[in-house]
């Protein structure tokens, strides 16, 4: 992946804003490698990065509720010990079905998930005796940890064919420092060029994701309720 490793991101960064790339005078490689992670932390909060490592939840009998990984920032997908999906869906709707649901036991139809911190998941119905110790298999969206000025070092999946998003966040955050006409309409360019980029980053990573209630498309879930055969149709 030649030209795309965290170093030569910053040697581009910091050729376009005129600076040597050894010894950079007007903003530091530090303050460039900076600016850098924090731009990758904005994009988390959009969920787009998915952890390449599930989080295993082992189900305890009586719990209902289990805390996400610390670097979570939303549920992306759930599956039960037999490899079967769980879908998320709210606690209005499950009232709504049975005003007693928190307290039903047996096997898992649904989870509810709480973004707030501490981040958790809670199961519907929660585990009982049979399902103690089953372990369920938790994808989640997550900030990545921080990248470093280094050659073998790479930009998170999906951001390695998507480099121009960082590149130009950073230039505009540079021309914006300088007092120079010509500087902030750099600024201003490349500001433009990475709200665009964004956009349609976030727009193709949602078209490509299950949605996250809280997540910032601004669009609705359409919850899927998972219920027994047999389960009564009864409203309150």
């Amino acid at each position: 992946m030649a030209n795309n490793d965290v170093e030569a991101i910053i040697d581009s960064i910091l050729i376009r804003s005129g600076q040597d790339t050894t010894t950079p005078e007007f903003v530091s490689r530090v303050s460039v490698l900076d600016m850098v992670n924090e731009l990758i932390e904005e994009l988390a909060q959009e969920n787009v990065f998915i952890n390449p490592t599930p989080q295993t939840v082992t189900l305890v009998n009586g719990t209902r509720t289990y805390a996400m990984s610390n670097d979570a920032t939303a549920p992306y997908a759930l599956f039960d010990s037999d490899g079967e999906e769980i879908y998320p869906t709210d606690a209005e709707t499950l009232s709504e079905l049975d005003r007693d649901w928190k307290d039903l036991s047996g096997k898992t139809y649904n989870y509810i998930y709480e973004l707030e911190q501490p981040k958790s998941i809670s199961l519907y119905k929660k585990p009982g005796s049979d399902e103690a110790a089953l372990a369920y298999t938790l994808w989640y969206y997550w900030v990545p940890a921080a990248v470093t000025d280094s050659s073998s070092v790479y930009l998170p999946e999906p951001l390695r064919n998507n480099t121009s998003i960082i590149r130009n966040g950073v230039l505009s955050q540079i021309f914006a420092m300088r007092t120079e006409v010509q500087d902030r309409d750099r600024s201003n360019y490349h500001t433009a060029q990475y709200e665009v980029k964004k956009r349609e980053f976030v727009k193709d990573r949602i078209g490509q994701k299950r949605y996250v209630m809280g997540s910032k498309s601004g669009r609705r879930p359409s919850w899927r309720l998972r219920l027994p055969a047999d389960y009564p149709d009864v409203r309150y």
